[in-house]
């Protein structure tokens, strides 16, 4: 298993990172899941989690996936 943690859009250490310019919504939290993703070239997970406000952009990014708006790059998990 690979465990990936990460600090949301304008949350902890990401704060200021240039590229990541408002809006801070869900969709583009999801967004930066994929890219971090294809960034690393990992294969799409097979089970994505997240509590509260992660758990939101979870489920954006699996209704992203179910969508294929990221092409064939990021494909719908497992679980």
């Amino acid at each position: 298993w690979k465990i990936v943690l990460v600090d949301l859009r304008n949350h902890g250490k990401s704060v200021g990172i240039q590229g990541l310019e408002p809006p801070h919504d869900m969709a583009n939290s999801a967004r930066d899941l994929a890219n971090l993703i294809n960034a690393h070239k990992w294969a799409s997970p097979d089970v994505v989690i997240g509590h509260s406000m992660g758990g939101k952009v979870a489920l954006e990014f699996l209704a992203s996936c179910a969508r294929g708006d990221y092409g064939e790059s990021v494909v719908l998990p497992k679980q």
